[in-house]
């Protein structure tokens, strides 16, 4: 019996252990910075090297994700464009366009001068004929106003909106068949740039003015106007860039991670090397972030578009890229922690000694308190490193499965590893433990 009790129990042995764990970490990384400094620099370079190619990459493989799962796609392409007909700016837009090309190419002013003149010759009192002229400007003002009206109510109509949408489905085919024009379609090429044909919704305000008994309406020809979205010479540009991008996005993705992981794998201070390795991909992730902000500016500048009207139709396109780049900053946020926190760092291992007392504290009320988990638990020790790989594993498919990246996605499964790490770690079953207790 007083053998019994001058043996150390249960806390004080694995207290014992973390202190152990501690200095054989310390140990350990002083050990690898010697050796290191002994051997060739070689394996370092390599690793180096093959984290700064995949770092310069990146930016390229964020847009080339971008435009694979938002641009190249019929249906993300709809459901991005496809609201911007019920935006009020727009239709605004659209109406003024329209009504100013009808206006352009019908005399308003002369076919109301023609109607007074003839009202005049029918009438013989000098104040009649005065009332006419006075009439004229309300006249041209109302007939413009109708106008206008008739066409904010096709631009917001419900038929309208569906035209809309299955234009935006032809037109994508275009965009992603080297940009090439269709006429038939409500985005054209022409040698000013990429624009918005307006004949269709020109046609259909004249049937509705038409149908509402203004019959000067079916003197409204076919015009073929079009309003310019991309300057010819930024056209260009965006043509060179979409070729290069379609042809990069099924391989350099994969590419880049590949480097990244042989950069860890092949560095000897993996735990450093991983920091790297996250810190080059997001610093290819704000590369992104910032030419996008200054894309914002240049579009500003160059576009021949009302301000409100541009920005709505700017943040359709490249918010959707913004937040393919936060995805892989946020991801090289969790990996530099999780780096530091398994590395050979001093705070570390202080840190990893705090959390291996309170998991053996937890533990031992636990198994007090009658909830042991006995060989399972045992067997849960003896196999951690693995069934932490495994954890990770499946964290890691799970963003694959669910790409494009998103920072929610990254968020929830960095939340989830760390609460099954924590678990797990409460129902393993150190051997020291065990043997203190039999």
């Amino acid at each position: 019996m007083a053998k019994e009790a001058s043996e150390p129990g249960t806390a004080e042995l694995s207290e014992r252990l973390a202190e152990l764990e501690r200095r054989n970490a310390e140990l350990t990384a002083k050990l690898e910075e010697k050796s290191a400094s002994k051997r060739r620099p070689g394996r370092a370079i390599l690793a180096g090297v093959l984290i700064l190619i995949a770092a310069l990459l990146t930016p390229l493989s964020i847009t080339a994700t971008w435009f694979v799962s938002s641009a190249a796609n019929t249906d993300s392409f709809v459901a991005e464009y496809a609201p911007l007909i019920q935006d009020p700016q727009v239709q605004a837009f659209l109406a003024d366009e329209v009504s100013t090309a009808i206006d352009e190419r019908i005399d308003i002013e002369a076919l109301v001068d023609e109607l007074i003149a003839a009202l005049d010759q029918k009438m013989e009192r000098p104040t009649s004929k005065a009332a006419l002229v006075a009439l004229r400007q309300p006249l041209i003002a109302g007939i413009q106003s109708t106008i206008h009206s008739a066409a904010a109510k096709v631009i917001a109509s419900d038929e309208f909106e569906k035209a809309w949408q299955a234009s935006l489905r032809v037109t994508h085919a275009e965009l992603t068949g080297a940009l090439a024009g269709n006429p038939d379609s409500a985005l054209t090429i022409t040698r000013d740039g990429l624009g918005l044909q307006l004949a269709p919704m020109i046609t259909k305000v004249r049937d509705v003015l038409v149908g509402q008994g203004y019959t000067f309406a079916s003197k409204i020809p076919v015009i073929d106007r079009t309003v310019v979205l991309v300057p010819s010479d930024s056209l260009v540009t965006a043509q060179v860039g979409y070729r290069a991008v379609l042809v990069a996005s099924y391989w350099l993705g994969p590419v880049v991670l590949a480097l990244l992981a042989a950069g860890v794998l092949i560095s000897r201070r993996r735990a450093l090397a991983s920091i790297w390795a996250a810190a080059g991909l997001g610093l290819g992730a704000t590369v992104v972030l910032t030419a996008e902000a200054i894309l914002r500016i240049v579009v500003q500048l160059k576009v021949p578009l009302p301000l409100d009207v541009l920005l709505v139709l700017y943040d359709a396109t490249f918010v959707p890229l913004r937040e393919v780049a936060l995805a892989p900053l946020a991801l090289a946020v969790v990996v530099i922690v999780i780096a530091c926190l398994a590395g050979p760092f001093a705070w570390s291992v202080k840190l990893r000694t705090f959390y291996a007392k309170a998991t053996a504290w937890l533990r031992g009320r636990a198994e007090n308190a009658g909830y042991g988990t006995g060989t399972y638990g045992e067997w849960l020790y003896a196999q951690r490193i693995l069934v932490r790989v495994a954890v990770g594993a499946l964290a890691v498919f799970y963003l694959i499965a669910t790409r494009p990246i998103s920072v929610g996605s990254v968020t929830w499964s960095a939340f989830w590893v760390a609460l099954v790490i924590f678990v797990l770690s409460l129902l393993q079953r150190p051997v020291i433990e065990t043997e203190a207790s039999d």
